[in-house]
């Protein structure tokens, strides 16, 4: 029997939740494509942030980095992502682009030592069409081929309220705050739908041979909670402007069976001449088989540097311990040999030439714009064979505040380059651009929010 591997990619985008947002093959296994979860400044430092904390912008890579809130100016973000992607196998390539919404939060301070944080982002996402074809030879020695159609859509996204309290601050009488450690939880809302169906076709002249769908939909509607701690201490203080500090963060998921429905279809069809298909008959169909999807293990640890708010470089490692993922569909235990334990790897840098607390109302709008470069590497969560996926991409990015505003307010370009996958024992490598467009908004730099107004 000759197999030949004839890749065909479907784009399906769009800007809506719950829908298809990811063009990759690889997406069909485990629960989805795992999502970025930083925004579009970590997007542009290598994936970076365990360890960042800002007053003006929401960090969900750790939740303890909301306490951290400027006093009375809530945050609101808004982020878009693009993605150009360049698929090849041995004997096929082809490019797709893809565009949706990547995040909306809300970021609020309260109180002098805490923040709160609502928001939502995609966590999962599911998108591929791909068609194996393979010569067939029944009894009476007729050969003809057979197409075999892996279909899927789809994705898991994430409804999530954090809050975070500094727990311990020491300050010193002239200087002010010296050390804080602050520890964040998120409570995540985690829903959505992964579509998966194989299509058997035969190219049988005598239509001897009843074509077959294979449909499986997998819902999950299920609570999630992770946890986030940040210690930031100073090096170097002899002014608020002046200054070297050190912040060390680490996160970790509480690893969790997630409720799951399964509805599985099974029918027969044939195509007739025009490709129109004509239902023959349901061997098997039902909407409401109970499971739980397990979650495994996900911690992270990080550390950013700050020179001066002029200087910020961050460093993370992730891991997740994907090999411990199983489903249960009524009482059967089902694993993936093909999912093994994954680790990220990020290095970044942000320069900023005139940091917000000491611009001048002449200082040039170049020396305004905050300039990000990063890094990464990450051994994924997919395994065939021997051979363990990669991924590697370098990253670049831009703060562009408004321009003379008194606001805080800015709005963040990111791009990155990167390759991942083999051409090598019939795999797919994927080259890619993936580009973020963020909008960060907050009051004038005067206006004091939740603050009562006194008249004389």
């Amino acid at each position: 029997m000759r197999k030949t591997l004839l890749l065909a990619f479907t784009l399906l985008s769009t800007t809506v939740y719950g829908q298809t947002t990811s063009i990759s093959p690889y997406s069909g296994f485990g629960i989805g494509e795992i999502a970025p979860k930083g925004y579009d400044r970590s997007f542009a430092m290598g994936g970076v942030g365990i360890g960042f904390n800002d007053s003006l912008a929401i960090n969900p890579l750790n939740p303890a980095s909301y306490s951290f809130f400027k006093r009375m100016n809530p945050i609101f973000q808004v982020g878009l992502k693009g993605q150009k992607l360049d698929i090849s196998s041995e004997i096929n390539s082809n490019s797709i682009f893809n565009f949706s919404l990547n995040n909306f939060v809300l970021g609020f301070p309260v109180a002098k030592r805490a923040g709160i944080v609502l928001g939502i982002n995609p966590a999962t996402t599911v998108g591929y069409n791909v068609i194996l074809a393979e010569d067939y030879t029944d009894a009476e020695d007729y050969t003809f081929p057979v197409f075999n159609k892996f279909e899927g859509s789809g994705g898991y996204n994430k409804f999530y309220a954090g809050a975070a309290y500094r727990i311990i601050e020491k300050k010193d009488s002239l200087l002010g705050t010296m050390s804080v450690l602050s520890f964040g939880v998120n409570f995540s809302f985690f829903g959505g739908k992964k579509f998966s169906r194989l299509n058997v076709i035969y190219a049988d002249s005598s239509n001897s041979f009843k074509n077959t769908k294979y449909t499986l939909t997998e819902v999950i509607r299920d609570i999630g909670i992770d946890f986030g701690l940040q210690y930031l201490t100073y090096l170097k203080k002899t002014s608020a402007i002046d200054y070297i500090s050190l912040s060390v963060g680490a996160t970790a998921n509480i690893p969790k069976f997630m409720n799951t429905k399964f509805e599985t279809l099974i029918n027969t069809y044939r195509l007739n001449a025009s490709t129109v298909e004509s239902n023959i008959d349901t061997i098997f169909f039902s909407d409401n088989l109970s499971g739980e999807t397990f979650i495994p293990l996900n911690y992270g640890i990080g550390f950013m540097l700050d020179i001066n708010k002029k200087w910020q470089i961050g460093i993370d490692y992730e891991a997740q311990n994907w090999n411990n993922f199983k489903q249960n569909v009524e009482g059967v235990e089902i694993r993936n040999d093909n999912l093994t334990n994954m680790f990220r790897v990020g290095a970044g840098v942000q320069f900023n030439p005139v940091p917000m607390n000491s611009r001048k109302i002449n200082t040039s709008y170049l020396k305004m714009i905050t300039y990000r470069m990063g890094a990464r590497y990450t051994q994924q969560y997919l395994k065939f064979d021997d051979y363990q996926l990669e991924e590697r991409a370098v990253s670049f990015g831009l703060n562009l505040p408004f321009s003379k505003s008194q606001s805080f307010s800015s709005l963040n370009l990111g791009i990155e380059f990167g390759t991942g996958g083999t051409i090598d024992n019939g795999l797919i490598k994927q080259d890619f651009l993936n580009f973020m467009i963020g909008l960060t908004l907050l009051p004038h730099r005067f206006n004091r929010w939740f603050v009562k107004r006194k008249f004389d």
